[in-house]
This record gives C-alpha cells, sequence and structure tokens, in this order.
C-alpha cells in the first residue's frame, strides 16, 4: 500500500540569534507534543476487507534540557513570531468496493444458428383391429365343504376303585392242632412199638387235615412226616394246581411191611412212621387227579416241587413200583435227596 505525501506543521521555538550573548539566553519551556494530521489518498486497488483511515503522527517541536551544560552560542534567533497551529482538513476517504468478476465485463454469446423445419413424420395407418371373440369364463362348481360329523366323545362313567378290606389273617386256633403246628389237624397216638425191628413210631398221630387239604383216609404218621407234608401242600401243591385242592387220596401211610412189599427186602420207611403215598389229588369243582392216569404237567411241577423238602421221592417211571402212586419220604438213606 503506498502512503501519500503529507504536509507536516511543524511547530518550532525561536532559535537563538547568531551571535546572541550568552547573558541574554535563557532556557525556553520543555516542547509540547502537537498532532498532526497527514490525509492518506485512497489507495488504487484496496483489498475488500482494508480500510484507510487517517494516520495520527505526533512530531516532538523542540527539547531543551533543564541542566547540563550550556549548549554552544548560536546565532541569534528572530524574534518570535505569533502563531496558532494549522489543521488542515484530512478529506475522508471511503475505500472503493473491489469490482465482481460477474459485474466486470458482460459475456457475449453467440446467437444460436436458426432452426431448420423439421418435416412432420408421416404415421402410416394402423390396420383395423381384429378383435377375437373373448370365450366366457368357465366357472366351476364350488362344493361346499364337507364337514365331517360331530362325533360326541362319551366319556365313561368312571368306576371308583373298589378298596377290598384288608382281611387279617386268622389266627390258626390250637384246638385239634398236633405236632405244634396250628395247620396240621389231627390226633395224637400212642407210641407205636413192634416186635420187628424197624417197625416203631415214638410220636404218632393221626392226621386228617394239612395247610386246609385234608386227607382221606387219615394217615398216621410221625411229626415230621407230617410237618414235611403240611409244607409240601402250601409250597408246592398248590401253587402248581392255582388253590384248587381240598383233598389228597391216601393210598399207604404206617405199615410195618417190607420194602416194596418183597418179602425179604428190609423194612420199609413205612414202618417209622416217615413215609406217605398219594395216589390223587381232588379240586374244588370235584374233579380228581390220578397219577395213573392223569400224570400231566400240575403233578409233575407239584412233584418237584417237594424235592428238598422230602428227603426222597418216588413216581411214574422211578423203579416200576410206583407207577399209580407218590412216594414221599423224610428218611436219611445217606448220600444227600433222591427224587425221580
Amino acid at each position: 500500500m503506498r502512503l501519500a505525501q503529507a504536509a507536516a506543521v511543524v511547530l518550532t521555538t525561536a532559535g537563538l540569534a547568531q551571535g546572541q550573548d550568552l547573558a541574554a539566553f535563557r532556557p525556553m519551556p520543555r516542547p509540547i507534543l502537537l498532532p498532526v494530521l497527514l490525509p492518506v489518498e485512497a489507495a488504487p486497488d484496496p483489498g475488500p476487507d482494508q480500510q484507510l483511515l487517517p494516520h495520527l503522527i505526533l512530531f516532538p517541536v523542540a527539547a531543551v534540557p533543564d541542566s547540563g551544560p550550556l549548549p554552544r552560542p548560536m546565532p541569534r534567533p528572530m524574534p518570535r513570531p505569533e502563531f496558532s497551529p494549522v489543521v488542515p482538513e484530512v478529506p475522508t476517504v471511503h475505500p472503493q468496493p473491489r469490482p465482481s468478476s460477474a459485474a466486470a465485463a458482460p459475456v457475449v454469446r453467440p446467437n444460436p444458428p436458426p432452426a431448420q423445419p423439421v418435416a412432420p413424420a408421416v404415421t402410416p395407418p394402423l390396420p383395423p383391429t381384429v378383435t377375437s371373440p373373448v370365450a366366457p369364463p368357465v366357472t366351476k362348481p364350488v362344493t361346499p365343504p364337507v364337514s365331517p360329523p360331530l362325533t360326541k366323545t362319551v366319556t365313561p362313567p368312571v368306576t371308583p376303585p373298589v378298596t377290598k378290606a384288608v382281611q387279617k389273617p386268622a389266627k390258626t386256633s390250637m384246638q385239634g392242632a398236633v405236632c405244634q403246628r396250628p395247620e396240621i389237624k389231627g390226633k395224637a397216638l400212642a407210641p407205636i412199638q413192634s416186635r420187628v425191628k424197624g417197625c416203631n413210631v415214638p410220636d404218632a398221630v393221626q392226621v386228617v387235615q394239612v395247610a386246609g387239604v385234608a386227607l382221606t383216609p387219615p394217615a398216621t404218621i410221625g411229626c415230621e412226616e407230617a410237618t414235611a407234608l403240611s409244607d409240601w401242600v402250601s409250597r408246592g401243591l398248590e401253587p402248581a394246581f392255582n388253590g384248587q385242592i381240598v383233598a389228597l387220596d391216601v393210598v399207604d401211610s404206617y405199615a410195618c411191611r417190607p420194602r416194596n412189599n418183597v418179602p425179604g427186602n428190609p423194612v420199609s420207611v413205612h414202618g417209622l412212621g416217615q413215609a406217605i403215598d398219594i395216589a390223587g389229588f381232588v379240586t374244588k369243582s370235584g374233579r380228581t387227579y390220578t397219577v395213573a392216569q392223569d400224570y400231566n404237567a400240575q403233578i409233575r411241577a407239584a412233584q418237584k416241587a417237594g424235592c428238598g423238602v422230602f428227603h426222597t421221592i418216588l413216581g411214574p417211571g422211578s423203579d416200576g413200583y410206583h407207577e399209580n402212586h407218590i412216594h414221599l419220604d423224610v428218611a436219611h438213606h445217606g448220600g444227600g435227596n433222591y427224587c425221580h
């Protein structure tokens, strides 16, 4: 930015006259700083954001020290003229806005060439539209959905559970009991003694019923044999026949005779009251199962269940002497149980 030449008015004090006496010289008061306004010309191309304002310049008029060595003699000054400060008028310069590029120069656009006349397009005539007959839509008969017949759910009446009264086992009376077993009914007999060796029964009893099953006819045996017979009826015979047996057909019990009724053989264990022979079984319906004619699976199962309760069991197919009955004894023959 270029600054214009400014006119400065310098205020001075009266100078010393050349050749004036030193005595006549007296110090001048301290100079006073006066503002001088200088006009500033407008810049030819100021910026959009710049503004030129008058500048304030201060010039000192004169300075004379109050003390110190006297200055050297100067020429006699001229008489002090009377004056008043002159402040020139400073014109206010307003910055000119920068011309915009749009208004700088008008843009001359060439005129477009005249449009050539366009011949209208000739559209060929469309052939006549042949409308084919439209077949009516085929309407399918709508069959309404067939609802399944309503089935009424029949809820069977709820039958309350039948609570069977728990029957406590009746105490078996010892009346008529023998061998200290309430389920063995009969009567005690006098001890059987014989002149034949091996025909003695010290605890002989006549048994008429064991475990609710009658003995027909009553059997004369010892208590050991009666006890084993009662256990076999309740644990082996009745389960094999579903509890239907009510009587046993007894063909032999105590007998002082040789084994298998063969002369010369040792005395049979029947002479000791330790054996019984069963030929058949009577059910609640009155039917009788005989060993000779009805030796079926039920009788075989009952016979097998007695092994261990009795020490010897002989039946059909064992030795030819027991084809029509089952021999059950508690005698100890040695060598363990023998069941055939």
